[in-house]
């Protein structure tokens, strides 16, 4: 399809359906934007006259309203793009242990365990990376090498909703929300009123020895309104069984012969550790403060948060106290404080919406395993670093309402992110002294001391201790943007949004040109409860540090200062529909199906050991969610996702092969009791082929060359529980048993994440054991 023909395309289509009549039921008020869900239309559907429907009624309506994906209150069905909820309900009646188990069950949305979970990522459409992670409207997007930080111990209980939207938010968001946004919204204190105590803890392969506990409190205390919490989990992480990798062309050198360990795996396994969380809100008058500060270490635990599983797991060094070091340690953490005003203004027709914030970036590897020790060969390389980027912005949002039927969004934004003495310094190889070995390292280290090495008498020339040098070279950028939308509801209730944005980085030592970010959307009512959109989205996301600043003569991927930012447009149609409401014991029945064609422009991917941008990408994707409510507190929901990915240019041309093309989830909530649930989910990954190196059996060593693509079967995740309500003390308690994985399956998509079309240091599958189960309890005062 002509991408220049796309906004041309939407105009026309706009213009066909506003100029004809639709005939359809009339929704309940002509409101587009509503302060209360009072006065929206979720929605009748077929419903049987007489039946009081009130109470569970509204416990739909938070499953339904879209309140910070697009900036505004609305709903599902009408909003314009495709937005999935998750609400706090979902969290419990699913019986989702983080957060990447609740996006899981987003249709598009696939979690991957990338690098043994050193890493793991959110993919999106079959793409990693590509998602905006926004909480409370702040962006925690990581400017050095985008991923989410300790993402798996991130505390669920503070998740008030979710609201994650699969395709590029540009308009509104901006820079990042290249291929969706996922929001995340946290309590606050009238979520609370009081306080609730947490306390939880389970094993197994899938994730050892953990256990966690959590306070909350809430009040209002009239002027000052107070939320606080703790929290902290001891665990080991999951455990895997894999072939460790003992020599390979480390980057940014380029791949080459690669050998394996000997015949016997490496069962990952680490001391006990702790992830701690204190998050708040303090509210007086119209002005909140809040802060997030995760802190890892205990006194007698690990002080940090060893990941368990690194391809590389053999001793470092044979002659140094590292030698029992067969992993790397990644300590990531993400922190946040923000200041925020809300008002309105004009009698309600003006809203203004204020956020100062600073973000910081925490990671650390101490060490880092590059190469392993090697018989014969090499004495090992590693290297430790702390990693600080910081982003200081200010955002601020208008809304004004003309009339009940027009909205105008505007607004703009601005901030500045850095990253400052990024150096390294080597842990390994060393000599049998235990002091660095420089005549084994296989890189230039800087002198310290005579400026011209002697060969015939190196005592003569001295190194800086360490080979100490820049990891990254000091990068930072200002970033301004301004945006406006337009959204007006027509008297046949067909909703147009139109809206742009423009955002630029002119100063700093990565900068980019001015991006210009149109997007085109129509809701049309085809007749009761039934909805068609149709949108044209743009978004884009700018090189991360990693990118331009990586030094490629140390330990790094070669970057490229001038390399290109990424951008992205999508075309989607939706069909959306409540197909009964309030029938028998039907409470509701809702789904939605919506195809989506997406083009990627100057992807960026590793070759060779550097970083490069790619040729244009082409996906198209199907989403469906269907979501059955049943009278007495019974609920289902079923999600499909399919992609298919076609790569052009001269190095990764063809399909996407290393991803899966469709999945499907199933996870429900059955009430046997009046206290107590039958808790179930599934998840069917489909097939998909990983590049793989084919080893020399006699002396376990590949070559660059030879490639197979290895046929991963698809694999099913099932998962049950039980939930039970009861009073102790006449307080509220709640007690639940999951158990995840029971068909201990233990091989299961792992994220080639940059998309290579050829090995490089991923082998699936990962040949562990997930099955693990967990016992948590709630109690309310």
């Amino acid at each position: 399809m002509n991408t220049k023909a796309l906004p041309i395309f939407i105009l026309l289509s706009c213009f066909l359906a506003v100029s004809s009549p639709v005939h359809a039921q009339g929704t309940k008020n002509n409101m587009l934007f509503s302060d209360s869900d009072e006065d929206m239309d979720l929605g009748e559907g077929p419903s049987r006259k007489g039946m009081d429907t009130s109470a569970e009624d509204k416990a739909l309506r938070l499953r339904k309203m879209v309140q910070s994906a697009t900036k505004g209150e609305t709903t599902v069905q009408e909003a314009p793009a495709v937005i999935t909820i998750i609400t706090e309900d979902d969290i419990t009646d699913y019986g989702f242990r983080h957060i990447l188990d609740a996006l899981s069950f987003v249709p598009s949305i696939l979690p991957a365990n990338a690098q043994y979970d050193i890493m793991p990522l959110i993919t999106s459409l079959g793409n990693s990376q590509g998602i905006l992670l926004v909480q409370d409207g702040i962006s925690l997007f990581d400017p050095i090498w985008n991923t989410q930080a300790t993402i798996r111990r991130w505390p669920l209980e503070l998740v008030k909703r979710v609201e994650v939207m699969s395709s590029p938010g540009g308009v509104l968001w901006g820079a990042n929300s290249f291929m969706g946004i996922t929001s995340i919204i946290t309590k606050d204190y009238n979520d609370i009123n009081g306080f609730q105590l947490g306390i939880g803890g389970g094993t197994g392969p899938g994730d050892q020895d953990a256990f966690r506990a959590y306070g909350m409190f809430g009040k209002d205390f009239g002027l000052i309104k107070v939320f606080a919490h703790l929290s902290g989990e001891f665990f080991r992480g999951p455990k895997y069984d894999y072939l460790p990798v003992r020599l390979m062309s480390a980057p940014p050198q380029p791949a080459g012969t690669l050998i394996y360990g000997d015949s016997n795996t490496v069962s990952s396994s680490t001391p006990m550790k702790f992830y701690g969380s204190f998050n708040g809100k303090i509210h007086m008058g119209k002005l909140q403060f809040q802060w997030m500060f995760p802190f890892i270490g205990f006194p007698g635990f690990s002080s940090n948060l060893s990941k368990s599983n690194s391809i590389m797991s053999w001793p470092l060094n044979q002659n140094s106290s590292l030698a029992s070091i067969a992993t790397s340690n990644f300590n990531y953490l993400d922190r946040m404080a923000a200041l925020k005003y809300k008002d309105s203004f004009l009698h309600g027709k003006l809203g203004f919406d204020a956020k100062a914030y600073i973000t910081q970036y925490i990671r650390d590897m101490d060490p880092a395993v590059v190469l392993p020790f090697t018989e014969g060969t090499m004495n090992g390389l590693g290297f430790r670093t702390k990693l600080r980027a910081q982003r200081a912005g200010l955002t601020l949002d208008f809304n004004y309402n003309l009339g009940k039927r027009t909205r105008i969004l505007f607004g703009g934004e601005t901030f500045y992110e850095w990253l400052n003495n990024a150096n390294f310094e080597l842990v390994a190889p060393l000599d049998p002294l235990g002091n660095t070995d420089f005549s084994s390292i296989p890189l230039s280290c800087p002198y310290n001391g005579s400026p011209n090495y002697d060969p015939n008498n190196p005592q003569n020339t001295t190194f800086v201790p360490g080979c100490k040098q820049p990891f990254f070279f000091d990068q930072s950028r200002l970033v301004l943007g301004t945006f406006a939308s337009l959204q007006h509801k027509f008297q046949n209730n067909i909703i147009v949004d139109a809206g742009l944005r423009v955002q630029t980085a002119p100063s700093g030592n990565v900068t980019y040109d001015p991006q210009f970010l149109p997007g085109l959307s129509l809701v049309v009512p085809l007749k009761s409860s039934w909805f068609w959109k149709i949108n044209y989205l743009t978004g884009f996301r700018p090189p991360i540090f990693a990118n331009t600043g990586a030094n490629g003569r140390g330990v790094n991927y070669a970057s490229d200062e001038n390399i290109k930012v990424e951008s992205s447009q999508a075309i989607q149609t939706e069909i959306n529909a409540v197909l009964i409401k309030n029938m028998g014991k039907i409470q509701e029945l809702s789904f939605r199906l919506n195809y989506g064609y997406t083009m990627v422009k100057d992807f960026i991917r590793i070759n060779q050991g550097a970083y490069y941008n790619s040729g244009p990408r082409q996906i198209h994707s199907v989403e469906g969610l269907a979501r059955l409510y049943l009278r007495g507190g019974h609920n289902v929901l079923m999600g499909y996702s399919f992609n298919y990915n076609i790569a052009s240019g001269l190095n990764d041309g063809g399909l996407i092969r290393a991803v899966p093309n469709q999945w499907f989830t199933f996870a429900s909530v059955f009430r046997l009791t009046k206290k107590l649930d039958f808790i179930s989910s599934l998840r069917i990954i489909g097939a998909y082929e990983d590049p793989n190196r084919v080893a020399n059996a006699a002396v376990n060593s590949s070559k660059q060359s030879w490639l197979a693509m290895e046929l991963i079967p698809s694999a099913g995740i099932l998962s049950a529980g039980i939930r039970y309500k009861t009073t102790v003390a006449r307080r509220r308690a709640e007690f639940s048993l999951m158990t995840y994985n029971l068909m201990d399956t233990r091989s299961y998509y792992t994220a080639d994440y940059f998309q290579d079309m050829a090995a490089t240091t991923e082998t699936v599958p990962t040949k562990g054991q997930r099955f693990y189960f967990f016992a948590n309890s709630k109690f309310y005062f």
